[in-house]
């Protein structure tokens, strides 16, 4: 029997914790737990967390053994932190029953980027959500690289905290960026990865990115790791742990064995893979976009229903398609399958060519649609396929807006 998805929500608002936690819960419904800190909760927790920065600097065996007793230990075992955007209170905000002012005290100035950092450093929580960071409407980017160094694991509004989509993958009626994880997924695919390796396992041999003795990967791609490494088959998961854009910048003085920063490595390597590798198909390519570029390998290429009821495009393993250049590991990481383009075939053939009128995969919504109805729009992603497609809903804002072609 599986376990239930562990969701912990914190804010400095009582209603607005109440409300989030209601909506994920009606979701999730049997299949989590949903929690929430009170305010007053909250702000010792980030207390604790701010302690265990302090204490991490100086004796990290001391952190390591605050961390079993102190405020914040609830957000160790958490497979989902929801954080709000705007920690400092507001005139309005309803903290409920905090007689000793814990809000004022360790909320003021906090913002739930940097708890987010704190979180991912200094815990051992799974996945990480910040709830309207810089926006607090439905806002789709469309240079698709504007969170790709965020410390959390998905940055969305208030309108989808309780996204099917954004918690299950699919079954969402309308908004659903391809660039979100599956929340229910994403903690056990981190967990079953990292015990498959440790801080000094090569992070291009473990991900199956080398073939021939060299990798596709651009020097972009490498140096958004902000590594000063020679040579990139020599990149460690400890490097990314020490990344100061996908980990956490300068490494504590005793590193050797330590499962925390294993955890901060490989979380790293998942949004470097998932921000950074993935978007270019350059090196790798998804279900979606391997469809869209070969789409003759579609159940059903001239009906449009069947693209978009095909559940290949969600599934951890697509059997029989293309078997022999399935990427595993970073299937695995990724919780849906990956193929290495390096050892894809040429498909080339009378029947083997892109139609006008077959659908194209639309990025807001994570579906298919057909090209005449879909809107094309020019993403800041590297590479060939920088073009993309929305199928340009209303009730969402995207921007820069100048990107879109009418």
């Amino acid at each position: 029997m599986n376990e239930k998805l562990r969701v912990l929500i914190c804010d400095n608002d009582q209603d607005r914790v109440e409300d989030w936690r209601s909506r994920i819960a009606h979701v999730l419904q049997d299949q989590g737990e949903v929690q929430a800190f009170s305010p007053a909760e909250f702000g010792r927790a980030v207390n604790a967390l701010n302690q265990r920065v302090r204490l991490a600097k100086d004796d990290p065996a001391k952190s390591a053994a605050a961390s079993s007793t102190d405020a914040a230990r609830r957000i160790d075992t958490a497979d989902v932190l929801i954080l709000d955007s705007d920690l400092t209170p507001d005139p309005d905000s309803q903290p409920g029953d905090d007689p000793d002012g814990d809000v004022d005290s360790y909320l003021v100035g906090e913002v739930g980027q940097d708890v987010a950092h704190m979180a991912r450093a200094h815990s051992r929580v799974g996945s990480i959500v910040v709830v309207n960071q810089s926006v607090k409407h439905r806002t789709f980017d469309l240079t698709m690289t504007r969170w790709r160094a965020g410390a959390a694991d998905a940055y969305i509004t208030h309108d989808d905290v309780d996204n099917v989509g954004l918690w299950n993958g699919f079954g969402a009626a309308d908004y659903r960026p391809w660039g979100w994880p599956v929340l229910s997924r994403v903690h056990s695919s981190v967990g079953n990865f990292t015990k498959t390796v440790d801080l000094d396992t090569s992070v291009l041999e473990c991900l199956d990115l080398i073939h021939d003795g060299d990798s596709s990967l651009t020097y972009r791609q490498l140096e958004a790791l902000l590594l000063d490494v020679d040579d990139p088959a020599a990149i460690t998961i400890r490097d990314v742990a020490r990344s100061p854009s996908f980990g956490i910048g300068r490494l504590p003085k005793d590193d050797e064995a330590s499962e925390q920063l294993l955890s901060i490595g490989v979380w790293g390597l998942r949004r470097w893979l998932e921000r950074v590798v993935l978007p270019a198909q350059n090196v790798l390519i998804d279900t979606p976009h391997l469809l869209q570029d070969r789409p003759w390998h579609a159940r059903e290429r001239g009906n449009l229903d069947s693209w978009n009821a095909d559940q290949r495009i969600w599934a951890r393993r697509v059997d029989g398609l293309l078997e022999e250049s399935v990427n595993t590991p970073a299937s695995d990481l990724l919780g849906r399958q990956v193929w290495n383009v390096a050892l894809m075939e040429p498909e080339a053939s009378s029947g083997h060519r892109v139609q006008h009128d077959d659908p194209v995969f639309c990025e807001d919504t994570s579906r298919f649609e057909s090209a005449d109805t879909a809107t094309s729009f020019e993403s800041d992603l590297e590479g060939l396929f920088s073009t993309r497609y929305v199928a340009k809903l209303s009730d969402v804002d995207y921007t820069p807006r100048h990107r879109m072609f009418q």
